[in-house]
């Protein structure tokens, strides 16, 4: 089959390799995927350009197909199915080929309403969003949501990530507000998401840093709420987003980053510094949370759940050209800060090469 290989280098940046592989196989409890769609992420080569000589390999992990065979012990799926799965990173069997392994546990079923290009938007950026949310913060989940009267407010940086729009959709379905978003060129997209009668608001980080503080505030007092919060989520974690974290968070608060920013130790005693990885849900280190596996079970199908019934929406996407060539374009426009309020998307089929829809093939 065939399979692209990203590479990240200081001399020469992204660089992608299409190479004949042996058809990846699953293990117990494990899928076999013809992928059709595949989204990127920035972790893809960011991860990379903190680790310069790690080697080269498939980085793909928002996979969207059809089920082509199953390991022993899966009994949710079966050959012929349409699924989306998150991919364990680093690690055999990624999407950008023409078939991927993933976990059961980190799939789920694509509803006949979503296509495949926008099912490939949801997997890593909804689970990092409800880990944040749900694991890492303890907030209510939106089977059990706050009640209409009870204000939890929650400060929301980065919301036109992918990563924190998802926390934003999911922070509705459990009744937090006001939710006060940071954003920048995405700050319109944003706007359209929240209810601003509940005291939602958008602050543009672009009018500068002492006017992102200086909005939450006013945006909580406007809401009748205190100056501070309890609850921060930076889906961005750079640019000096904790310096104005630290300006609006309570005392004994808890915020979650996706990494670890430069200086994130600056925080004021008795704030809880967490890290959202979404890596803990295939406990992959010795550090990720016991319970993680379960969580990404259950929010996986539940993920499904929610598209099915139309509660919650995939992120908006744009198709880049050319299949597993177009990989390297997609990972460029993403290093040079092109994505907001989009994910970049790429259809196996369209491979340079192959004709759209033809089955490039078979692992049989």
């Amino acid at each position: 089959m065939k399979e692209a290989i990203l590479s990240v280098s200081k001399d020469a940046g992204v660089e992608v390799s299409i190479i004949d592989s042996p058809f990846p196989w699953p293990n117990p409890d494990e899928v076999q995927i013809k992928v059709v769609a595949v989204a990127m992420n920035p972790k893809d080569w960011s991860v990379k350009s903190v680790i310069w000589n790690e080697a080269p390999n498939n980085a793909g992990d928002d996979i969207a197909g059809i089920i082509s065979a199953i390991g022993q012990g899966v009994l949710d799926f079966k050959i012929g199915q349409r699924v989306a799965a998150l991919h364990p990173s680093m690690t055999r069997g990624g999407g950008f080929a023409e078939y991927a392994i993933a976990p059961a546990h980190s799939t789920f079923h694509i509803p006949n309403s979503v296509t495949f290009e926008e099912a490939a938007t949801v997997p890593l950026a909804a689970m990092t969003a409800a880990m944040g949310l749900y694991l890492r913060m303890s907030l209510p989940q939106p089977c059990m949501p706050a009640h209409e009267a009870q204000k939890i407010p929650i400060v929301i940086y980065g919301s036109a990530s992918s990563v924190g729009a998802f926390a934003v959709k999911l922070a509705i379905l459990s009744g937090l507000h006001p939710i006060i978003c940071v954003a920048g060129r995405g700050a319109e997209f944003v706007g359209s998401m929240i209810d601003k009668d509940k005291g939602d608001a958008v602050i543009d980080y672009r009018e500068g840093d002492e006017a992102v503080v200086s909005g939450i505030q006013e945006a909580l007092a406007a809401a009748g709420c205190p100056p501070t919060v309890a609850y921060v989520f930076d889906a961005i974690s750079e640019n000096g987003s904790h310096e104005n974290i630290d300006q609006i968070i309570s005392d004994t608060g808890v915020v979650t980053h996706v990494h670890q920013p430069d200086g994130y130790k600056k925080y004021r005693d008795g704030v809880r510094v967490t890290t959202t990885m979404v890596n803990d849900i295939f406990q992959s280190h010795q550090y990720a949370m016991d319970n993680a596996k379960d969580f990404g079970f259950m929010f996986s199908r539940y993920f499904g759940w929610l598209l099915k019934e139309g509660k919650l929406m995939p992120h908006p996407h744009e198709i880049v050209p050319g299949g597993l060539r177009g990989i390297k374009q997609a990972q460029e426009k993403l290093i040079r800060g092109e994505a907001s309020a989009v994910k970049y998307v790429v259809r196996i089929a369209d491979s340079v090469g192959y004709g759209p829809g033809h089955l490039l093939s078979l692992p049989y």
